[in-house]
């Protein structure tokens, strides 16, 4: 049950549903730590060895959902406090995303695992760069972020995943020159903006 509600949740979120996500993996999150205290009540009457190792290493699972809701949690409160306009409070809420994406990345054991994680973490960090970007108005800032979509890229699950990371990278580029110019007026910058601009779109 607890997988399924994850799943569900990871799918609003995709469909841009942040709302009813955050509450679907609050839920998820609550059904995991469930079934932690089931695993532990039951975790001293196991005998057998093998059937004791699965029920160790479920505990061990459910720990890292837990954790994987909690940061999904807040990367749904984030995408809310960026639409209400809340810049500082939604980059902190990524930054705190990307905190906990990185400790689970350090506890687990496949590479894949690992790379999904990463690519989540990285586009994290990039977010928390572009909100404070934003809230800012920091040229500095969006170049940061630029560079981090370029590097979630690089761990990009499928080729969709890439191009949207790419996109978002020459998008904060445009951002830049933009902020650039509207402290300048150098027409340079505004040049440089659009060219991002068409890139991002392509």
């Amino acid at each position: 049950l607890a997988w399924a509600h994850l799943e569900h949740a990871e799918d609003l979120s995709r469909r841009e549903q942040s709302e009813e996500a955050l509450q679907t993996f609050e839920k998820a999150a609550k059904l995991f730590d469930e079934t932690k205290k089931s695993l532990q009540s039951q975790l001293g009457k196991i005998e057998n060895m093998d059937e004791k190792q699965m029920a160790s290493d479920m505990l061990k699972t459910t720990d890292l959902r837990h954790e994987y809701c909690a940061a999904r949690m807040s990367l749904e409160e984030a995408k809310i406090l960026d639409k209400q306009g809340d810049h500082h409070s939604s980059s902190e809420k990524y930054g705190s995303a990307a905190e906990t994406f990185e400790k689970i990345t350090q506890a687990l054991d496949s590479e894949q695992d690992k790379k999904e994680l990463r690519f989540i973490s990285t586009l994290s960090r990039a977010w928390q760069r572009m909100t404070r970007a934003e809230a800012e108005a920091s040229p500095a800032l969006y170049v940061e972020a630029s560079q981090l979509f370029e590097e979630a890229k690089e761990f990009s699950p499928n080729e969709r995943a890439k191009m949207l990371a790419l996109g978002h990278s020459r998008f904060c580029r445009a951002l830049e020159a933009g902020t650039k110019f509207a402290d300048t007026r150098d027409t340079t910058m505004h040049t440089a903006a659009i060219k991002h601009l068409e890139s991002a779109a392509n």
